[in-house]
């Protein structure tokens, strides 16, 4: 057996997600801002499936992640 090194990207950028009513996070490891919305997407449909509820509001830092078109869209799609 042998091992040899990922020639991959280091992730560098971490975004943690909160549920405060739960006490609960998820911790995501992304190589970039542009993984952002597919990570949301992905964690959305992971909780509401744990839950049974739907994501009614997103708080962020304000870095910017949140404000693309394609959040715009399912934000308004989906009543968050």
């Amino acid at each position: 057996m042998s091992v040899g090194l990922s020639r991959q990207p280091p992730l560098t950028r971490i975004f943690i997600f909160i549920d405060e009513f739960l006490r609960k996070c998820w911790i995501f490891f992304l190589g970039n801002k542009d993984e952002t919305f597919s990570k949301f997407v992905e964690f959305k449909a992971l909780l509401e499936k744990e839950t049974g509820k739907k994501v009614k509001a997103l708080k962020s830092d304000n870095e910017g992640e949140y404000v693309s078109n394609e959040f715009k869209k399912i934000c308004a799609k989906e009543g968050t």
